[in-house]
């Protein structure tokens, strides 16, 4: 039964703590909504990690299957106008409170809010109430009538497809990937894949319309070919690693990937990136570039921006943005030191160089930053920084 929304209302969430002593580390409220599909989140820290005098409270946009997918901003969380305070639980006096630009809510922008929200003194043994007040909470005419949570995609499914690629025994598509063999079939490729419905066309010439016998053998991580099996095409990869490729494929059967950004990692987000790039698998380009801008640090940025990926401007924007946000502990590093040191090993150094402390400007140079706004990762433990590209 479909909804329609009656009206749009001012809601508050409120959540109360007895005896503020008895915690020591941060506190998550459940999830709340203020739409079907619009979902949010209180962190609540009685010690501030970077001031140890304050209590924190952030606000968390929890992105819902669309917001997963985008790289960019969640326009419609910009009409939240979201307000958090702390209260006493006893005369409902507000300790502290914080206006959040709910404009900046995106992938890269999950939580905001305040890590000075109160002084701990002031709440010793009190009992507290922290919250938010939101705009645009949307009433409807009917009731909600999905399953919460909605059920995931049946991992015997996910399973199935996996296993219809490494078998490939209906395989037409025969992949030569720098020396090894990795077999698919056209149609799904096709359907999921703008690039790869050109290539089957047979108008473009990375295709070759043949019919090869291929040996019954095989090689560690790829599929096993099957014995004196025809192929209807047979394309040469030559500029990516088979299990870039492969983690590729497994996408388009199966609709999941698992980035590793570990140092030896042929599937790290920025080679996810350049290969869904390629191959016009846009749905995977957004979760890469989520994933790379997500892992993104003061020690790593440097060497992304200036490692090649100029030819992304998009993937570019959200590395400036993060330099430019970060700049007074970026250009402390030893990574951004060696970069600024060694120029001839950076195609274009100059001028990128040159557009970066543009777009940093004086007001960065000199240090002002938006304190009080956070990335996620930046601000939750377990959030698996410093990861290498």
């Amino acid at each position: 039964m479909s909804s329609t929304i009656a009206a749009k209302v001012k809601s508050s969430f409120l959540f109360h703590i007895e005896d503020i002593s008895q915690i020591s580390a941060p506190v998550f409220s459940p999830p709340f909504a203020t739409s079907y599909d619009t979902f949010w989140q209180l962190k609540f820290t009685p010690i501030s990690p970077s001031y140890p005098d304050f209590c924190a409270l952030f606000l968390f946009a929890i992105p819902n299957a669309d917001e997963k997918r985008s790289p960019s901003r969640w326009p419609r969380r910009s009409s939240a106008s979201a307000k958090i305070f702390i209260r006493d639980a006893e005369d409902n006096s507000e300790y502290g409170s914080y206006t959040v630009n709910t404009d900046r809510f995106g992938s890269r922008w999950k939580g905001q809010g305040s890590r000075r929200i109160c002084r701990r003194e002031w709440l010793s043994g009190e009992e507290i109430i922290f919250g938010v007040t939101l705009e645009e909470t949307e009433l409807v005419d009917n009731p909600h009538d999905n399953e919460l949570p909605a059920d995931k995609f049946p991992q015997d499914l996910i399973e199935a497809w996996h296993q219809q690629l490494r078998s490939s025994k209906t395989a037409d598509v025969e992949f030569n990937v720098n020396g090894h063999k990795i077999y698919a079939e056209s149609e799904i490729l096709s359907k999921r894949s703008e690039y790869f419905e050109h290539l089957f066309s047979g108008h473009w010439s990375e295709t070759k319309n043949l019919t090869k016998e291929v040996e019954d053998s095989s090689k560690e991580d790829t599929q096993k070919p099957p014995a004196a099996r025809a192929y209807k095409y047979s394309i040469d990869i030559p500029d990516f690693h088979h299990e870039t490729f492969l983690a590729l494929l497994r996408f388009l059967y199966t609709n999941q990937i698992t980035f590793d950004d570990s140092d030896d990692s042929q599937t790290s987000s920025f080679d996810i990136f350049s290969i869904a790039d390629k191959y016009c698998v846009t749905e995977l380009r957004d979760r890469a570039k989520i994933e790379l801008c997500d892992n993104l640090s003061v020690n790593n940025v440097s060497e992304v921006l200036f490692g090649g990926i100029t030819r992304w401007p998009d993937l570019k924007e959200c590395l400036m943005e993060y330099l430019k946000e970060n700049w007074r502990k970026v250009k402390q590093t030893e990574e951004w030191k060696t970069i600024k040191d060694n120029p001839i090993r950076f195609e274009n150094f100059d001028d990128l160089m040159t557009e970066v402390m543009d777009f940093i400007g004086e007001e960065s140079e000199e240090g002002a930053s938006t304190c009080e706004i956070h990335n996620l990762n930046n601000i939750c433990d377990n959030s698996g920084l410093g990861k290498k590209f």
